[in-house]
């Protein structure tokens, strides 16, 4: 008697999707499913996939709160990301005023100089190479300025001087 009660529709959904998916994650949980319908108890699941007991229950909690779609189309658990959407639009607002505007002595951005701005008002410690990441995204592309040295095309020029 299977544990999972699945239709026939939802037995070939299970079925293509455990064939077809590129994500290990939704394999996974695809996996749960089918073994949980042949009759496996959660401790063998866990065994074959290398999944916490924990995780294949609460996996399971939200399928029978909202069936395939529930499982599939939730957000995976983690750390939330630390650098928001507002922090992204302020970054990018913020560069396109002058550091002077916001009492800086620079006349340009560096990315230390906007890394110490963004921290001081938002308090997201972001680090330099997300910032940099962030900009590149949006083909903002910090350069740092090379001196030159001007270079006569005149051979004898420089011994003149």
């Amino acid at each position: 008697m299977p544990f999972v009660r699945l239709s026939q529709a939802q037995v070939r959904e299970l079925s293509e999707l455990m064939q077809t998916t590129h994500d290990a994650y939704a394999y996974r949980k695809a996996q749960l499913l089918w073994l949980r319908y042949l009759g496996k108890s959660i401790s063998e699941i866990a065994k074959i996939t290398n999944t916490n007991e924990r995780t294949l229950y609460r996996w399971l909690h939200v399928y029978r709160q909202g069936s395939l779609n529930g499982l599939f189309l939730g957000l995976r658990r983690g750390r939330r990301p630390k650098i928001t959407e507002e922090y992204k639009e302020l970054l990018f607002e913020t560069i396109a005023e002058n550091p002077q505007a916001f009492g800086y002595p620079a006349n340009r951005w560096t990315l230390k100089l906007l890394v110490q701005h963004m921290t001081l008002n938002t308090g997201i410690e972001a680090s330099f190479q997300r910032v940099w990441q962030i900009l590149v995204s949006r083909d903002v592309v910090f350069r740092v300025p090379r001196a030159m040295t001007w270079k006569s095309p005149d051979f004898s020029y420089s011994r003149r001087m």
